[in-house]
């Protein structure tokens, strides 16, 4: 009987959507083993632990054939010293937010050369790997985690806009709230969720997420988003940030609308041309789930990281 390779994933923990997604390309192919820490909030005791975790990754490794870090810091970081071949996944957030630092470049460059190779899921991303982060171009491959989605019955609310939580540097709350202050004045019957600083499990956010009309990122910079990804599967009509990561997914005016990024007058605009054609918006989201659907069909990440587990270990 063929021996089933073990992947060993580091990451913040197993009920994390990201951390779901990737266990469920993962277990296609492979039987999948958590490493996840539990660091302290004080800093000065949650640097030591970053130190000595190192010991434990090392030890858990050992069962492991293969290690896959979700985000490069910090635990890129405990890959690097796992003792074993290991892939680095990129989010966004921790190489476009965190690009220009130096210790960041320091540590993301020794990650990126003892890795085996690094995932990308949006050409910004390819591009400051490349670029920024002197990542050899053989080391780059495009992986798009496909969303994790429910079937759910719901019935979507009327004139409903919803806005995701997420880090402020990247998520921009300041133009979304400032766009509805607006548009409010324009049109008082808008129903509104802002989900900052709300904690809801993946389960919870879906179903939230389902019962709205309209879904805005108006992220300042990042890649691929996987609430876009999933919002576009439950037919919102995605208005979206005029950045590289939306542009890949968002096609004006065919199945969503762009506004002029940190600008919350053109957002307003967009969000009343929308509510006034309700038509557009029943459009926006059929096509953005055709997109969505396309992208599920034809991109299997699973083959393109088992292959290239194998040949590294080959």
């Amino acid at each position: 009987m063929k021996k089933k390779l073990k992947i060993g994933l580091i990451c913040k923990g197993k009920n994390y959507p990201h951390q779901k997604k990737w266990k469920k390309i993962i277990s296609k192919f492979a039987e999948v083993k958590f490493i996840c820490p539990n660091p302290p909030k004080n800093i000065f005791m949650k640097i030591l632990y970053h130190i000595f975790f190192i010991k434990k990754v090392r030890e858990k490794a050992k069962e492991c054939d293969f290690i896959l870090s979700l985000s490069f810091f910090p635990y890129g970081f405990w890959a690097r010293y796992s003792g074993k071949k290991y892939i680095a996944v990129t989010f966004g957030s921790d190489i476009l937010i965190q690009a220009d630092k130096f210790l960041f470049k320091y540590i993301a460059r020794n990650i990126i050369k003892n890795s085996s190779f690094v995932t990308y899921k949006s050409m910004v991303i390819y591009k400051k790997l490349i670029e920024n982060l002197n990542c050899p171009f053989e080391k780059a491959i495009h992986v798009i985690p496909t969303p994790i989605v429910k079937k759910l019955k719901t019935i979507k609310i009327k004139n409903s806009i919803i806005f995701p939580r997420g880090k402020a540097e990247i998520c921009n709350h300041e133009t979304f709230e400032k766009a509805i202050k607006i548009l409010k004045k324009k049109y008082p019957k808008c129903h509104v969720t802002h989900l900052k600083g709300i904690e809801y499990s993946h389960d919870e956010f879906l179903k939230i997420l389902s019962k709205n009309q309209i879904f805005v990122s108006a992220n300042r910079s990042d890649s691929l988003s996987s609430s876009l990804m999933e919002a576009m599967y439950y037919k919102l009509a995605p208005v979206c940030s005029y950045i590289q990561g939306n542009k890949e997914l968002i096609i004006n005016y065919h199945n969503g609308l762009l506004f002029a990024t940190n600008e919350p007058k053109d957002l307003a605009e967009k969000l009343l041309f929308l509510l006034k054609n309700p038509k557009l918006i029943e459009k926006y989201g059929s096509n953005s789930k055709k997109i969505i659907k396309k992208i599920m069909k034809e991109h299997k990440p699973e083959k393109i990281l088992e292959q290239k587990i194998k040949s590294v270990l080959n």
